[in-house]
């Protein structure tokens, strides 16, 4: 009795042993390694194929817009709302986002995050915000991976420069074949809000001192 239980938990090990292989080369793991690795390289041609720039970028436009319509008098909001449906409009600004954020991984290196600001500034919210009280961010590792069939949520654990505060940025990550690839940022509408009030207070901290 005692060498079958052996053998099962020899089974177990081995079979867990797999899982674990099998989630860090094919699962959710294994692309943002290589999305690092892209972002260290330059090397946009790989970094395009784990990033969908498009639909990320109309992720963080859709965002916006609501974030924008909800900083409006709640007379307004229901007008804002119809304005926001123009595609034209919405086209051009995902355009704009993606391409700004394709020049902001291009001059980015090592593990460094692409700055928010310069992304903010072309979002609906970009001119009720000042985008120099955006803080810079410094990435401090993966918080968490939920995956659900497939599509994956990947929480980024990232820090203000200058602030003890960090938060976390969750991807969108769906899967492609034999790799996931990243399609938008689940809450950025969420954490821009905090990234605002944190750089308002750095600049309060500095002007005090």
């Amino acid at each position: 009795m005692k060498k079958v239980l052996l053998l099962l938990l020899a089974v177990a090990v081995c079979a867990g042993g797999y899982w674990f292989y099998n989630r860090a080369t094919t699962g959710p793991e294994a692309s943002l390694v290589e999305i690092r690795a892209a972002l260290e390289a330059k090397d946009m041609e790989k970094l395009q194929k784990y990033v969908d720039f498009k639909h990320t970028s109309n992720s963080l436009v859709e965002q916006s817009q609501d974030m924008a319509v909800g900083l409006l008098p709640q007379e307004l909001q229901g007008a804002a709302n119809l304005l926001r449906t123009g595609l034209k409009a919405k086209k051009q600004l995902t355009s704009a986002v993606r391409s700004q954020l394709i020049q902001s991984v291009e001059t980015v290196s090592g593990q460094k995050v692409p700055e928010v600001a310069d992304v903010v500034k072309l979002l609906p919210v970009g001119k009720l915000i000042n985008t120099k009280l955006l803080p810079k961010l410094e990435f401090e590792g993966v918080d968490h991976i939920d995956r659900q069939d497939s599509i994956s949520l990947v929480g980024l654990k990232v820090r203000p420069v200058n602030s003890e505060q960090s938060m976390v940025l969750e991807l969108r990550m769906i899967q492609k074949e034999d790799y996931w690839q990243v399609v938008g940022v689940e809450n950025f509408g969420e954490v821009l809000p905090k990234l605002i009030s944190i750089g308002k207070k750095n600049k309060d901290q500095v002007a005090q001192e």
